[in-house]
């Protein structure tokens, strides 16, 4: 016979993982962000230095 996990253990582990899976996913928007931020910088650097061809007159 299998024991018997109570409601309240239950609940902890699912909190427990609802709260992994938000770290997770705050992880990995925070590594998407820092590398737009890097991206987004270096174009910028790059048109401050005139690097970037301009496709206007």
């Amino acid at each position: 016979m299998r024991p018997r996990i109570s409601q309240l253990a239950l609940r902890d582990t699912v909190f427990e993982g609802r709260q992994t899976a938000l770290q997770e996913l705050n992880t990995a928007v925070n590594l998407r962000r820092a590398d737009l931020d890097g991206r987004h910088s270096n174009y910028i650097q790059s048109i401050e230095l005139d690097a970037v061809d301009r496709d206007y007159v």
